[in-house]
């Protein structure tokens, strides 16, 4: 009976409104949870993460180097300059192939008669993005050379010559066991080896051969002249330093940066994701403050009611109690609400975010403990304010 002493009649929309203006902002801090464990989740171990942090640099082709016919090179001193920078993990050459190459079909394979010049680079394995090592190794005495392609290159077959020329469209699985020829070499010195598409790269965009074969290719097929470095691949600390690119644009260099928009994207999402955490935060903190401030009202209000039921005997717990009562099946009603539209809102999330993960999302249980550990954390703020209003009347 004590306890209606102490408590003020509260309209009922008022206490839907309380319940949903906190409910509101746990779903909202909840979804940013999710989606930044989930983003984090799938981009740590991303490829696009990994290629973000690769340049391909190059010197600009002036019109002195057309007349002239003279590379635009890089010497040992601007390499050693680039790589003392601090600017960069590590960085490689490209080898280049200075004999000809050409690849072709026999007269019984899909496309008779077909033929093409080429040119090989190669780089050190640990720049390469193939999946299967394995896959990638070459001995000397092999028949059978490793090959990666551009994905760009695969697109354009698919998407811009089989269309107009009425071919069918190739899938990845059937470009690598199409069967070709590959012939390295002129004259006497001529050699016919069969070449075998193992990946598509999405990081490089020129032919690949392993670097073991290019340089044995290179030392018995080679002219024998000198090979220049014109292109180099590194590996940046931050792909998104501005002293990085600053250094880059102040050397002259050109540099292949599409890699880098990844980062800049991954960025963006993390913003806009930490923004909608501090808006949920906001809203849970303002809704959590006017239950605060009204549970101290209250007692400001009843703090005569108080102090006479203590003379008679009621301790400061049972006077907590009323207010504490409250307080729980306002939390209570939050969770419950929770417990019903996250897992409906996980099932469509799920149903729409999957397709673009490489790993599926978190299970939504994991944020329904956070917000219960949340909930028990604002329910012992606010016991502890209420246990304080309350302690401060019986010693005044």
């Amino acid at each position: 009976m004590y306890k209606k002493l102490l408590l003020d009649k509260k309209p009922w929309w008022k206490w839907l409104i309380d319940i949903l203006s906190t409910t509101v902002g746990m779903l909202i801090i909840l979804f940013a949870i999710q989606l930044i464990i989930d983003f984090t989740r799938n981009s740590s171990d991303s490829k696009a993460v990994i290629d973000s942090q690769y340049y391909i640099i190059t010197k600009p082709v002036t019109s002195i180097n057309t007349v002239l016919n003279k590379s635009a090179n890089f010497n040992q001193n601007e390499l050693q300059e680039i790589e003392n920078s601090g600017f960069i993990e590590n960085l490689a050459p490209f080898l280049t192939s200075n004999f000809p190459v050409n690849a072709f079909m026999d007269d019984h394979s899909v496309f008779p008669g077909f033929y093409t010049e080429l040119f090989f680079e190669a780089l050190p394995d640990e720049y390469i993005d193939i999946d299967d090592r394995e896959l990638w190794k070459w001995v000397e005495g092999e028949n059978k050379i490793p090959l990666m392609l551009p994905k760009s290159y695969l697109n354009l077959y698919n998407f811009g010559f089989a269309p107009g020329q009425g071919l069918p469209q190739m899938s990845e699985e059937i470009a690598r066991n199409f069967p070709f020829k590959i012939g390295i070499g002129t004259g006497k010195n001529k050699q016919v080896l069969n070449g075998k598409i193992v990946g598509f790269s999405e990081r490089l965009n020129t032919i690949l051969v392993p670097l073991s074969f290019l340089e044995w290719a290179n030392e018995k097929y080679g002219s024998g002249k000198k090979t220049t470095i014109t292109r180099i691949i590194v590996k940046a600390k931050n792909s998104e330093s501005r002293q990085w690119i600053s250094y880059l644009d102040d050397k002259n260099f050109y540099y292949e940066k599409s890699s880098g928009e990844f980062g800049k994207l991954t960025a963006l999402l993390y913003s806009v994701f930490i923004l909608l955490l501090v808006f949920g935060i906001i809203i849970v903190t303002l809704s959590i403050s006017l239950q605060r401030n009204s549970n101290l009202l209250t007692i400001e209000r009843h703090k005569v009611t108080i102090f006479k039921l203590n003379i008679i005997g009621f301790s400061q717990k049972q006077l907590t109690i009323p207010y504490l009562k409250r307080m729980i099946l306002h939390f209570l009603f939050v969770f419950l609400f929770i417990l019903t539209l996250f897992p409906l809102f996980y099932s469509n999330y799920y149903k729409i975010i999957e397709s673009f993960l490489s790993h599926p999302p978190a299970p939504w249980f994991f944020c329904l403990i956070s917000a219960l550990l949340l909930l028990v954390i604002l329910g012992y703020i606010l016991f502890v304010s209420i246990n304080r209003a309350i302690n401060s009347i019986l010693n005044n």
